[in-house]
């Protein structure tokens, strides 16, 4: 029996072999493939080497000595039932051409085979704030046990203990674009094995023991993406409904004066970063695009700037193409384009989730938006209707924690404490942290007496006319209601539509967390009057 040894494989997308899966760049490094005794039938292999160089801690230090490396990697392609695999060695893995293999082989073959119970390790990725995390466990353990979340999380890799009727030829898997797995066969065995895998790759087992974990996955079929961006480009050219700009990152915009544009010229300030913004610095300079123009469009940014004139300092800025939020819909299914990235959600998924979502909007019942900042719209809502408490920046959090904003606005309405919550604008990552918000607070105030008694003492402090005990008795007793109002331009008739898709699926959390805390819950559009 061979000793046991680990290999990375790769499954080559259809129309890849040995002949075309290797970069155009690597080519010129490597020869005729390497005679090799024990090859598979039909399997070749390519061998990558660099030219000798001596450590970069050679020559930092100044080292009298004569030391040089080279990496070193190798390619085995062997190609099983119409298909072709590719065995990476090495630095391998880097002279193998992006969009020649499958994005999700290694990860659905471990789905498919390891224990539901069985997990070690989970590489996520959270894309509305691109939050990456790597959760292991000492012991296997079931997915949920990993807090994994199939509605607003990617599993990116996974680790884990495979199925008994499995476990020949290999007893663990770790799965992403390829699979890792430890073998102790000889190579002649080795085409057995790839038979086992693609027959695994291809069942859809997985989709009953994981059922979330189809329900938002990252785009990264090549052919797909490209579609997807020739789409994507042709809606911007003819400044088509459905495209929007923002700003990919959490930014306090109480520093922010306005914005400029970046890449035909020089740019006024405009007030809000909108892709309406967008289209009026192209009329500016009398630009008018056209698909020959789409790899400019990748050199335009979007600036932050602190002021409104033309002396306004530059806060932060970001390359545009990452600051599109688009969706589009294709063979069913629901592709979202953030952060320069494409996510596909099943459409079914999406439709029930706004079905479940639209029944909180209701008719708004705060004024209208006519303000530089949030912080001066709070301040007027209290000079118009007295029975609000403004305690925007205020906080309950306990003394040493993270500070926690009860609320912008606070008010009794019908027997409720009712917690208002303010935000200008419809983006992703604004609009995950105001509904998360929005669960911690009252979580804070229904678990923690300190914070219940910092609320307390904010409400009193600012209580003005109010009744005082009314007010301070709500907020200790059990009909709590939880108010978001979102300040925007956009058709209030649409509801969850107007809101990006990761935003949705943090609202429907944060609805779900406070449903169980049996506290109310009310979306409204607030009418953004300036211009």
């Amino acid at each position: 029996m061979a000793k046991k040894q680990f290999f990375s494989i790769y499954l080559l997308r259809a129309k890849f072999d040995a002949t075309n899966a290797i970069k155009e760049e690597s080519l010129d490094s490597v020869g005729e493939p390497v005679e090799a005794a024990n090859l598979p039938e039909g399997g070749r292999m390519y061998v990558f080497e660099s030219e000798p160089d001596a450590p970069w801690w050679v020559n930092y230090w100044g080292a009298n000595v004569q030391l040089e490396q080279a990496s070193k990697g190798a390619i085995v392609f062997l190609p099983v039932n119409k298909r072709v695999f590719a065995f990476t060695f090495g630095t391998g893995f880097h002279h193998l051409e992006p969009a020649a293999y499958v994005y999700d082989f290694g990860l659905r073959v471990t789905l498919n085979s390891v224990q539901p119970e069985g997990i070690l390790s989970t590489d996520s990725l959270a894309p509305v704030n691109a939050q990456r995390q790597r959760t292991q466990m000492p012991t296997p353990s079931g997915l949920a046990e990993f807090d994994f979340d199939g509605d607003r999380v990617v599993i990116k890799r996974m680790t884990g203990k495979v199925e008994k009727g499995i476990t020949k030829p290999f007893s663990q898997a770790t799965g992403a674009e390829s699979l890792r797995i430890g073998l102790d066969v000889n190579a002649d065995q080795l085409t057995k094995v790839c038979k086992r895998l693609l027959t695994l790759y291809n069942k859809k087992d997985y989709e009953e023991i994981f059922p979330t974990i189809d329900n938002l996955k990252p785009e990264k079929n090549p052919d797909v993406v490209a579609k997807l961006r020739d789409d994507l480009c042709k809606r911007l050219i003819n400044r088509s409904p459905g495209i929007d700009i923002t700003v990919p990152d959490i930014i306090d915009f109480e520093k922010v004066g306005g914005c400029r544009f970046s890449g035909v010229g020089s740019s006024d300030v405009y007030n809000d970063v909108t892709v309406s913004s967008y289209y009026d610095y192209l009329n500016a300079h009398s630009v008018v695009l056209a698909k020959k123009d789409v790899d400019q469009i990748m050199t335009h940014k979007l600036i932050l700037v602190d002021g409104t004139d033309d002396d306004a300092g530059v806060l932060k800025q970001f390359p545009l193409f990452k600051c599109i939020l688009c969706e589009i819909e294709k063979d069913g299914d629901i592709y979202h384009f953030s952060d320069g990235e494409w996510y596909r959600f099943k459409k079914g998924f999406v439709s029930n989730m706004r079905q479940e979502l639209n029944k909180y909007f209701v008719k708004c019942t705060l004024p209208d938006y006519a303000h530089e900042n949030e912080g001066e719209y709070n301040e007027d809502v209290v000079k118009q209707n007295g029975r609000y408490v403004c305690l925007d920046k205020k906080n309950i959090a306990p003394k040493g924690s993270t500070p926690v904003e009860p609320c912008d606005l606070y008010s009794v309405e019908k027997g409720h404490a009712t917690f208002s919550h303010i935000k200008r604008h419809t983006r992703s990552a604004q609009l995950s942290h105001l509904f998360n918000q929005g669960a911690n607070s009252i979580e804070l105030i229904k678990l923690e007496p300190k914070s219940l008694k910092r609320m307390e003492e904010n409400i009193e402090s600012n209580i003005g006319a109010n009744d005082k005990k009314l007010y301070l008795g709500a907020v200790s007793g059990n009909k709590l209601k939880v108010v978001y109002g979102i300040v925007t331009h956009k058709d209030m008739r649409a509801k969850s539509k107007n809101l990006p898709l990761f935003s949705c699926i943090s609202l429907r959390n944060a609805i779900h967390k406070l449903r169980l805390a049996g506290v109310e819950i009310e979306c409204m559009f607030i009418k953004d009057k300036t211009v």
